[in-house]
């Protein structure tokens, strides 16, 4: 008697939906009510609400949502659908409504914990595709975000037939990537395959400002992101006064260096001059011995002091290298603005999503 029952409602769904509705060359998707079992049925309602527009802001779905349905349908009718659980008569409703793809569920509660259940059913082959559960302690607030992330895990099987590539370009290095709330790596960032449809992006470094934004990933295609992460008035106080300090340096040992080269330079030819004068006049009889002597000292003792400036001067043109290298480029964030506005998600992603708007002032 119920079989007849749920077929005679199938037909119905049918004849009421037509065909017209339907004309769209994405994957249709009926999502039904979330069944609630030990809590109110609000909560069930809404927590519907969400994961349906978690589904939408994929992008890549026709969501026929059970709203729809039920402003079609007879009271009795929708007591037969409220009454179907198992997956062959969910699969059985969903080709009746044109679907391919059918998400089901339900949400209770046990003293303070809250238990999310998800499920993607092939209305084709009649099979559940894959399967989510979140539990929750404490606030009932707290499902908001555990049912965006279930319904979002649960379409990766669909999503990843639907992948694409994205690209970071970021003006850090070592900054944290997270895709959807999941760290997946640091700048910089090899391309990555990532399932098609729309997904929160963030990038953070330590004192700099949280970058947020929702990308798109067109499905066979490369979608490329450049982020200019912006510091905060503190990280710049410090980069400035470390690469001043690096800068000073630099200068201060590439002028001993040139200092020393050049006095070393100088000393060699008077003192090359002055020995080949010696050279000469020593095997002149007429020359006075101790005066020799003295002026042999003397062109030993400038050949040493030349040898220990043109060290000083090897040694200083090695540090002065270090510091051009090692420091940073004073002026970096001179063109930075002191007042920038950045976007945080709250773990979803989307056209028409919900973000909050924080102003930082520096």
């Amino acid at each position: 008697m119920r079989s007849n029952a749920v077929h005679l409602f199938i037909l119905t769904i049918v004849f009421l939906l037509g065909t017209a509705a339907y004309a769209e060359d994405k994957q249709a998707i009926a999502v039904l009510d979330l069944k609630a079992r030990g809590l109110e049925a609000s909560v069930a309602e809404n927590l519907t609400d969400l994961v349906t527009k978690e589904v939408d802001r994929v992008g890549l779905f026709r969501t026929v949502s059970m709203e729809e349905i039920k402003r079609m349908l007879e009271h009795e009718q929708q007591k037969i659908l409220a009454g179907c659980d198992d997956t062959s008569c969910l699969a059985e409703i969903g080709g009746a409504l044109g679907v391919e793809l059918l998400l089901a569920g339900g949400v209770g509660k046990l003293g303070d914990t809250y238990l999310l259940s998800l499920k993607l059913i092939d209305v084709r082959e009649a099979k559940v595709l894959s399967r989510e559960e979140r539990t929750v302690t404490g606030k009932v607030e707290e499902l908001v975000t555990a049912s965006r992330q279930a319904a979002r895990t649960l379409l990766r099987p669909i999503l990843k037939q639907e992948s694409g590539t994205l690209e970071i370009s970021c003006s850090e290095e070592g900054a944290e990537v997270y895709i959807d709330d999941v760290m997946v790596g640091t700048t910089p960032l090899p391309p990555r395959k990532v399932p098609g449809g729309y997904h929160a992006l963030k990038i953070n470094k330590k004192r700099f400002v949280v970058y947020g934004k929702d990308v798109k990933i067109d499905p066979q295609q490369t979608t490329r992101v450049e982020v200019a992460l912006l510091p905060s008035e503190a990280f710049i106080a410090e980069y400035e006064s470390s690469a001043s300090t690096y800068r000073t340096l630099a200068w201060v040992f590439s002028g001993v260096a040139l200092v020393a080269a050049g006095s070393a330079t100088g000393m060699f030819i008077w003192n090359d001059g002055r020995l080949s004068d010696f050279n000469q006049d020593k095997n002149d009889p007429a020359q006075d011995p101790a005066d020799l002597r003295d002026r042999r000292d003397s062109i030993n003792l400038v050949d040493s002091l030349t040898l220990g400036i043109a060290i000083t001067g090897a040694a200083s043109l090695g540090a002065a290298l270090y510091f051009w290298l090692a420091g940073d480029p004073p002026g970096k964030y001179d063109n930075v603005k002191k007042e920038v506005e950045v976007v945080e998600f709250g773990g979803h992603a989307g056209p028409g999503s919900l973000g909050a708007t924080a102003t930082f002032r520096f």
